[in-house]
């Protein structure tokens, strides 16, 4: 199976007026798992 990376660059997420991520950074590389 082909792996590949997932990249994540100045990531926000905003709900209204909100903001609960700002700025985020992350790099996920071919053959590592990462959960939240």
């Amino acid at each position: 199976m082909a792996g590949g990376e997932v990249q994540l660059v100045d990531l926000v997420k905003r709900f209204g007026d909100f903001t609960a991520v700002d700025g985020i950074n992350l790099k996920v590389a071919p053959g590592e798992f990462f959960s939240l």
